[in-house]
């Protein structure tokens, strides 16, 4: 995959494995999955829940929640948040990927669902002037 994105050189980087889409890529040790999947190419790394559009890394500090994906089967994960390890294996997800549980113990998945207070698990927040 050729990305718009590239890395700097730095004397000394140590490289690591890691598996992008069934796609194995060499990464720099220390950056985060999200860096790591915008610089291998992968253009999109979720689908949005209502709408199944594509999305992107986008603030890279963790606050828009739009860097989500799939590492070593575990969904929902905050990928600019997460250093690669050498055999780490990231998928895009589709949706809430599997495993997703509002009502349990899962803080991402809860903060999904009321991100700005907009989307609920009624639908949208009428106090914002959204209709159901």
């Amino acid at each position: 995959m050729s990305s718009n994105f590239r890395r700097l050189q730095e004397p000394g980087t140590h490289w690591i494995n890691i598996e992008i889409e069934g796609e194995v890529v060499q990464v720099a040790e220390g950056e985060t999955v999200a860096a790591a999947v915008l610089a291998s190419g992968l253009c999109s790394c979720r689908t949005t829940v209502l709408s199944g559009d594509a999305r992107a890394p986008f603030c890279m500090m963790g606050v828009c929640y739009e860097c989500l994906m799939e590492i070593d089967g575990v969904p929902n994960r905050q990928t600019c948040q997460i250093e690669v390890k050498e055999g780490m294996k990231i998928r895009r997800q589709n949706g809430t990927g599997e495993g997703y549980d509002t009502a349990g113990g899962d803080e991402t998945a809860k903060r999904l669902n009321t991100v700005e207070g907009f989307i609920t698990s009624e639908g949208f927040n009428t106090s914002k002037g959204h209709e159901k």
